[in-house]
């Protein structure tokens, strides 16, 4: 119901408030199932960290669709349109039946909608109960269900990150000035010191990006953030973070110990760094 893109990407950013979202599938298009007589649905499928058991994922889930006012349209067997609808489909290997819910989702192995982007995370990902992966369970899957599916190129937006190669100061100059720093002498001067890692993470809130400077800084570090998220006038910034391998990694470990928005960030340089090693 109304704007399917907007409550798709409302969901992401509610959830990453509760936790670490480390990765969120392609969009797809998808044709109704069960009630047929109704409009396409936008699917997709978010990874995310969580230091919580199934029980605790799915009360939050719950808090989530009711934060964002969940509302859909009476039908005969429930499964009309609506404005969002988040499923738990699994949480690692844990099984649990309690108040209506099932942990892994008792219908994932059915639906084109949910096997197609959750193939597109984790292919690898067994099934705790079938004792078959995502892939095996896709591949599985009657052609005439997968056909009721379609890829978009629909981009959902999340934390993410991606190591930039600095050749030169001039260059370190230029992004630094992309990320709206007017003052880069220090910055600068780090950069040419520690070139080793740059990582650039893209749309953190202006006082997460805060933050991470002042980590970054007390590491012997540093971190470009834009000029106006320094007194919070923008809602979102990119962010450079500057320093040495063992820097960044020491950043990693004290960002995994604190709240989701953290833990997030930190899924996203180690993931980073992972790449560029």
């Amino acid at each position: 119901m109304g704007d399917r893109l907007a409550h798709l990407q409302a969901a992401v950013d509610s959830l990453a408030d509760a936790f670490a979202v480390v990765a969120v599938s392609p969009v797809y298009d998808t044709m109704p199932k069960y009630e047929p007589d109704q409009p396409r649905f936008f699917n997709a499928v978010v990874k995310a960290y969580a230091e919580k058991d199934a029980a605790s994922v799915v009360s939050v889930v719950e808090q989530t669709e009711k934060k964002l006012g969940k509302r859909k349209e009476e039908s005969a067997a429930g499964k009309g349109p609506r404005t969002i609808d988040i499923d738990v489909l699994l949480v690692g290997g844990e099984v649990l039946v309690s108040n209506g819910w099932h942990v892994p989702h008792p219908r994932l192995q059915e639906r084109g909608f949910v096997l197609a982007p959750l193939n597109d995370l984790a292919p690898a990902f067994r099934h705790p109960v079938l004792h078959k992966s995502v892939s095996e369970l896709w591949a599985a899957l009657p052609e005439e269900e997968k056909n009721t599916v379609e890829k978009t190129e629909v981009k959902l937006k999340a934390v993410s990150s991606s190591v930039v190669s600095i050749q030169s100061v001039d260059r370190a100059e230029q992004l630094i000035r992309s990320v709206g720093v007017d003052d880069i002498y220090s910055v600068k001067t780090m950069a040419q010191k520690t070139i080793t890692r740059v990582i650039r993470l893209k749309g953190v809130r202006a006082t997460m990006a805060n933050i991470l400077k002042q980590e970054m800084l007390s590491l012997g570090g540093d971190a470009a953030v834009h000029k106006d998220a320094v007194s919070c006038k923008i809602e979102k910034t990119d962010v450079l973070l500057i320093g040495t391998l063992k820097q960044l990694r020491q950043l990693v470990s004290k960002l995994r110990v604190q709240v989701a928005e953290a833990q997030q960030i930190a899924y996203a340089v180690d993931e980073a760094l992972r790449e560029s090693a």
